[in-house]
């Protein structure tokens, strides 16, 4: 085998992961770079281009009743108030006489 390839695959990272390579600022910069300039090139060019006016006809094209302001309030339609509970008299049931008891002994 040749040493090289022996040692690409030997070769193992030994760097931290919140370590910053060179190489890696390099790209996330060129990255950036042409991130911004796409949107700033966009954000000036699309105000530019010139939008047609919509012609009146469209305009009323639109129902009058979607149109129309409505001035007056509708009026709420309040639900009939609830019947009455009628209260049924309830016979009390009789009450049986209960003998008394005798006290009970206090413990000493």
């Amino acid at each position: 085998m040749n040493s090289v390839a022996i040692q690409t695959q030997l070769s193992v990272d030994f760097d931290l992961p919140w370590v910053v390579r060179r190489a890696d600022q390099k790209r996330f910069r060129r990255i950036l770079g042409v991130v911004l300039l796409t949107t700033f090139v966009l954000g000036v060019v699309i105000p530019l281009i010139p939008v047609p006016a919509p012609q009146r006809s469209e305009l009323e094209a639109l129902p009058p009743a979607l149109a129309r302001i409505q001035v007056t309030k509708p009026e709420v339609k309040l639900p009939p108030p609830p019947p009455p509970v009628v209260e049924e008299e309830v016979e009390p049931l009789p009450v049986e006489q209960v003998p008394e008891q005798a006290e009970a002994p206090q413990p000493t």
